[in-house]
């Protein structure tokens, strides 16, 4: 499967403080379609002392880009 990532960020759940994790994330899914969003996998800690969230959204062997989401901690599947 081939994944473009076509927007990613990461920071707190309401979304004032965050971070464009875009490049990151397109790395880490060259290597594996699954990632375990971490402020360490992230690159970093946006909004100290919050919960993050992370979204993305993902282009799937060219198809329709579709929305991912999920919390820090979580772990996501891109495949899926």
């Amino acid at each position: 499967m081939i994944f473009n990532i076509l927007k990613a960020s990461y920071g707190s759940e309401d979304r004032a403080k965050h971070i464009d994790v875009t490049s990151i994330v397109q790395q880490l899914v060259n290597k594996s379609p699954v990632i375990t969003v971490t402020n360490q996998t992230m690159d970093g800690d946006p909004n100290f002392g919050t919960h993050k969230y992370f979204s993305a959204i993902v282009s799937i062997n060219g198809g329709m880009p579709k929305t991912f989401e999920c919390h820090e901690g979580e772990t996501i599947d891109f495949s899926k």
